[in-house]
This record gives C-alpha cells, sequence and structure tokens, in this order.
C-alpha cells in the first residue's frame, strides 16, 4: 500500500475534468473516454495507461537502498510522492532528465529539463516546492490521459509513434539506471 501525501489520483481527475470541459473536441473526447469513466474510487494502480506503462518504469527497484534527496527539500513529499514523480518524470515525452547523486548526503535524485519554445528550464527534484509538485503530477498525468485518449480512440495512429516512443522512454531510464549504478561501485 503506497502512502502519498501529496498525489492524490481523484484529486488530479477532478482537476484534468475541469481543465477539458471546453468547447474543442478534443477536450470533450478526452473527458468522455476517459476521465469520466474513472470511478471515484479507482486509483491511479487501476488506470490502463499506469499498468501498461508507468508501472514499466520500476523506480522502486532502481533506487532501493537510497535515500531521495527530495525527502529533505523543500516539500512535504513522502517517499512514495518521490517515487510516483520519478516515474512521471521519467515516462514523460515532453521533458528529460539526469540522474543525480549527492555524495555528502547519499542521496538520489532527478534533475529535470522542460523546453518551451527557444527557452529551457532545469530543476532537481530536491529544489520544488509542494506546490510546484503537485501543479507537475497534474500536467504528468494529463500527458498520460491525453496519450491514452489517443491510443483508446485511434490506436493504429497510436501504436506506431507513441508506441516508439513509450519504448525509447523505457531504453533510456534502463541506461540510465545502469550508468548510475556503475557509478555507485
Amino acid at each position: 500500500m503506497n502512502h502519498y501525501f501529496l498525489f492524490h489520483f481523484q484529486a488530479i481527475l477532478e482537476a484534468l475534468r475541469e481543465k477539458h470541459q471546453t468547447d474543442e473536441e478534443n477536450d470533450k473526447e478526452i473527458n468522455d473516454k476517459v476521465l469520466n469513466r474513472i470511478g471515484p474510487k479507482a486509483e491511479i494502480e487501476d488506470m490502463p495507461f499506469y499498468r501498461d506503462y508507468l508501472a514499466g518504469f520500476d523506480v522502486e527497484r532502481a533506487f532501493y537502498g537510497y535515500k531521495l534527496a527530495a525527502e529533505n527539500g523543500n516539500s512535504a513529499a513522502t517517499r512514495d510522492d518521490l517515487l510516483m514523480l520519478f516515474r512521471f518524470v521519467v515516462a514523460s515525452f515532453s521533458s528529460s532528465y539526469e540522474i543525480l547523486f549527492d555524495e555528502e548526503t547519499q542521496s538520489v535524485d532527478l534533475s529535470i529539463t522542460v523546453k518551451s519554445g527557444g527557452a529551457s528550464l532545469t530543476k532537481s527534484i530536491k529544489e520544488l516546492y509542494t506546490i510546484q509538485i503537485i501543479r507537475l503530477f497534474e500536467i504528468y498525468m494529463n500527458e498520460q490521459v491525453e496519450l491514452f485518449a489517443l491510443e483508446y480512440g485511434d490506436p493504429e495512429e497510436f501504436s506506431e509513434e507513441a508506441e516508439e516512443q513509450q519504448q525509447m522512454q523505457q531504453k533510456i531510464f534502463e541506461r540510465k539506471v545502469k550508468e548510475f549504478l556503475d557509478n555507485q561501485e
């Protein structure tokens, strides 16, 4: 059983339902095909996008035995919150990351880079405040919900490009974890 303090699946779903209540066809489709079909007692682990994709990023095993730097950071995040955020980050198509290790505290962190237009922003998770972590949960969950809606709505279109990208994200994660662990020996 996970012990989340910041990651509230149902609250994030409600925020996404409100976000997608527009006249745009794509938003209506996301609400109709995905968000409105999720029951009030559902957990993220029940979701196909979690089982079929996100769960494949085994961050618990990758960082087992390591303290997470953000556990003493600026937020009230629990280890389970941070592991969920790590999972979202490494699975994301919209950002890149590096695995960091702090020798002094013997802890692991992720440095996240987001590019928008010509600008980019890089921050480590331990630098984030509670509200920023909550917002990242919403952003990354929205990304996964939109991908799932595409897969559900048009599996042929999805299966080509997005499936290749998902496989690439998994390979990148595995390579980065291997490099991280090799450097710790």
